[in-house]
């Protein structure tokens, strides 16, 4: 879907810049807020990014992980998943160990805090939902 909508755009003269107003963009187009803030001095960067699609995961997460300031257990490979967890494990906080992040202001690697929201929901939302199989080859 992303090199059909990307094939249209190009193909009716949309622009590459972000005020583009192709029905592409009109129609597809959101932007995510992606918010990252240093543990050591609370220095927040916000970036702005636009997506024609929010990759969701399926897949249950085996290890233990932080939601809302609750850390919930772990979940087993089974459980069914509603696509509103689903959305919420992709706005939730992410925890960036210091060799993933130099903070700006303090000018050193040190622990970070990742939050995405949706800033702009587009008209039409599409949502591509990752999902592992597993396959097996019996002999």
């Amino acid at each position: 879907m992303q090199f059909i909508l990307n094939s249209l755009h190009s193909a009716n003269g949309g622009s590459t810049n972000g005020d583009c107003s192709c029905i592409i963009h009109k129609t597809f187009y959101g932007k995510l807020s992606s918010t990252v803030t240093c543990d050591k001095c609370k220095n927040m960067t916000t970036a702005q990014d636009p997506f024609m699609d929010l990759s969701l995961d399926l897949r249950n997460q085996a290890k233990k992980r932080k939601l809302n300031g609750e850390t919930k257990g772990t979940v087993e490979e089974n459980d069914s998943m509603r696509l509103e967890e689903c959305l919420r494990r992709f706005t939730s906080e992410e925890k960036l160990a210091a060799a993933e992040y130099t903070c700006q202001k303090c000018d050193t690697p040190c622990d970070a805090t990742k939050q995405l929201s949706v800033r702009r929901l587009p008209p039409v939302l599409s949502i591509h939902l990752k999902v592992r199989q597993k396959f097996s080859c019996q002999l």
